[in-house]
């Protein structure tokens, strides 16, 4: 393919697919199931590894991470939950565990705005007011219930609705910047699992010289690893006072009202880029690359990444192939190079995933013909749960095996190759059927129906 395209190609464009080990991330339209979809990917080489739809900020009004004035619809005590509207038609599922540190709006309780203008009024759990609304983890008697039916509160969006399923919410607050999330539930200061111990410790003795511990709790996030501290602090300070205004003025707000929207889409999927092993950003969006520069210019740990607006002729999509690649990835069977394939169904409870031998050739003895496709596999299954966003519980039917050993072996290829994995990914064991068991956490909808509902 390479070879029919470098006529058509400038030098400048060339030298981008001569980087074979480069980390790009490209923002462009893609024609996909005869739609047009703006798309970011992220490319290590010529190869997909990540892929999401980018919807406008219109289609996201309950988008995750968005907080709304709530309305508490009805208690369910036996599972110690609360059903709450967001609107007259929308409703959401808050468990009393995630609410450390509530603001209430309106209370049916005292049928006075609980958070007043300065702030003076957030209802918050052991305050004398209401001493009773301790979240227990007993079961929920009419004392322990930490809210009444008609009693407005902030609550944002923890897991958006899908499948049927509602929102899942909290009324533990949250704001995430580029470094760190700012969350107003128990205070403290915790880290990314992503970061080393020496991180943790290097942040850990930076931090404490200027945070508040009593008041908010923080989490550093992966790219905090790699930031100046100034840059920590000045973040925090932002973080801060957004978190403080937003309960300030709560009680101004009226029922059902989004205190808090969602950015665009792009700065978002920006905002969580890691750039420790990213290269440079593409874009033939004349529009959106300068929102990516104006975006990447205040943050420092962007300096070192090419930002690129591409300007050739010959289509940005195409370069690289991205449509090939992704409606491949919303198809079942995968190709590997030794020809071996794998299936790969999603259910209703959880994904299989089957690997076979297809059209592979025996060239050594059976068991190590069969661990080397195995070990191919491995690889193959770690990229492509990350590109087409699987999640929840995840078996793998390798083919079979003989020693010990070999299995030993196929274990720790496949828990370095989800290593590299931004969401946390668990391997867990084989079952007493031979399956591997795998875990990665829920964090939005799966590329597939990312492009079916977009």
């Amino acid at each position: 393919m390479v070879a029919d395209i470098l006529p058509h190609l400038t030098e400048q464009t060339y030298s981008l697919l001569n980087e074979q080990a480069m980390q790009q991330l490209v923002i462009t339209d893609l024609n996909i199931l005869n739609k047009s979809r703006r798309m970011m990917c992220l490319l290590e080489g010529q190869r997909l590894i990540e892929a999401e739809v980018l919807c406008e900020q219109d289609d996201s009004a309950f988008s995750l991470g968005t907080i709304h004035v709530g309305k508490v619809e009805k208690i369910a005590r036996n599972i110690n939950a609360a059903f709450v509207k967001l609107s007259p038609e929308v409703s959401g599922f808050l468990p009393f565990e995630a609410m450390h540190d509530p603001v209430f709006i309106r209370s049916s309780r005292t049928h006075i705005n609980a958070a007043a203008a300065d702030g003076s009024r957030a209802v918050r759990p052991g305050n004398t007011a209401f001493s009773d609304d301790v979240v227990s983890s007993e079961p929920a008697s009419e004392k322990s219930v930490p809210l009444r039916q008609d009693d407005e509160i902030l609550v944002q969006i923890d897991k958006e609705a899908q499948k049927g399923k509602l929102a899942s919410l909290t009324a533990d607050l949250s704001i995430r910047g580029r470094y760190q999330v700012l969350q107003s539930g128990p205070p403290g200061l915790c880290y990314s699992k992503k970061l080393s111990k020496r991180k943790r410790s290097a942040l850990a003795e930076s931090v404490s010289q200027w945070m508040d511990k009593d008041l908010y709790g923080i989490l550093m996030r992966t790219n905090a690893g790699v930031a100046d501290p100034s840059d920590i602090r000045t973040e925090y300070e932002l973080l801060k006072e957004e978190m403080d205004n937003l309960k300030r003025f709560a009680g101004t707000k009226s029922c059902y009202s989004c205190v808090k929207k969602s950015e665009s889409a792009l700065l978002s999927r920006l905002q969580n880029v890691y750039t420790g092993q990213l290269d440079a950003i593409i874009t033939d969006r004349s529009d959106e690359y300068e929102q990516i520069v104006a975006f990447c210019s205040q943050y420092s740990d962007f300096s070192a990444i090419d930002i690129k607006n591409y300007r050739d002729t010959y289509p940005l999509a195409a370069l690289y192939n991205l449509t090939a690649q992704i409606e491949r990835a919303l198809g079942v069977k995968v190709w590997m190079k030794s020809g071996g394939f794998l299936m790969i169904e999603p259910t209703e409870a959880l994904t299989v995933i089957d690997v076979n031998s297809g059209k592979s050739q025996l060239k050594k003895s059976r068991n190590e013909h069969h661990k080397a496709i195995n070990l191919e596999a491995a690889e193959e299954i770690a990229r492509q749960i990350r590109l087409r966003n699987l999640s929840g519980i995840i078996l793998v039917d390798f083919i079979n095996l003989s020693g010990k050993s070999d299995y030993d072996d196929l274990m720790e290829q496949l828990k370095k190759a989800v290593s590299s994995d931004p969401v946390p990914v668990r391997v867990l064991d084989r079952t007493k059927l031979g399956l591997v068991e795998m875990t990665r956490k829920k964090t939005a909808r799966t590329l597939a129906e990312q492009i079916n509902t977009k």
